[in-house]
């Protein structure tokens, strides 16, 4: 679940993304915890995902935060 997410400048949408180490746009943060795909795989995965379908960086942090809050409160957000 641990690993580097690189903030993406797509030109033609004019916004930021975050990405998997191995260049794929994250879309959601369950997928940290998924095996990091290598080689022509991962060129796949990178042709298939499109930069508006990932996670800004504002979403990614919130995402991260309401994961932390939900497991604390046993599922319950009291940050809203």
């Amino acid at each position: 679940m641990h690993g580097r997410y690189p903030v993406k400048f797509d030109k033609k949408l004019g916004r930021e993304y975050v990405a998997r180490a191995n260049g794929v746009p994250l879309a959601a943060t369950a997928e940290v915890a998924l095996p990091l795909a290598e080689g022509k795989l991962a060129q796949l995965l990178r042709a298939q995902r499109r930069a508006d379908d990932a996670l800004t960086p504002a979403e990614f942090v919130q995402s991260i935060k309401q994961t932390r809050a939900e497991r604390s409160t046993g599922g319950v957000n009291r940050e809203k």
